[in-house]
């Protein structure tokens, strides 16, 4: 009896075969999808002295790595940006908000198969941003 290993992209199959014609062969594929974001709203108001709260739902196979860049370019990442950062959910609390931290937020998510971000813009509540 003689077994082969064949490798298909994602997928490993090992054969047996007693002949010619009678093999038998057993497969196992592994499934990946490149990154999925989404933020709840592009336009995101913050009241002066509390705390911000931005959400953003990631999707992927394998698991995502998630970071959020602030409008001063820092990230989640470097370490150069402002607010608790929750790495399981993707939510981003900046507090106290302050004038300083309104602009684009952007949510970055990034595996083997691909990186996509999303961005949403983040103003005073009760002013539209310039």
């Amino acid at each position: 009896m003689e077994h082969v290993t064949i490798k298909i992209s994602l997928c490993v199959c090992v054969c047996a075969c007693v002949c010619v014609c009678a093999c038998v062969c057993v497969c196992m594929c592994v499934y990946t999808v490149a990154p999925v974001v989404n933020i709840t709203g592009s336009v995101t108001q913050g009241i002066l002295g509390d705390s911000l709260t931005l959400s953003c739902d990631v999707q992927g196979e394998p698991r995502p790595t998630v970071e959020w860049v602030f409008p001063s370019g820092g990230s989640t990442i470097d370490g150069r940006g402002k607010g608790q950062f929750n790495r399981e959910t993707g939510t981003l609390i900046v507090g106290p908000f302050l004038s300083e931290d309104v602009g684009v937020y952007r949510c970055m998510a990034s595996n083997q198969f691909g990186v996509i971000s999303e961005s949403t813009m983040v103003s005073i509540a009760g002013k539209w941003p310039r």
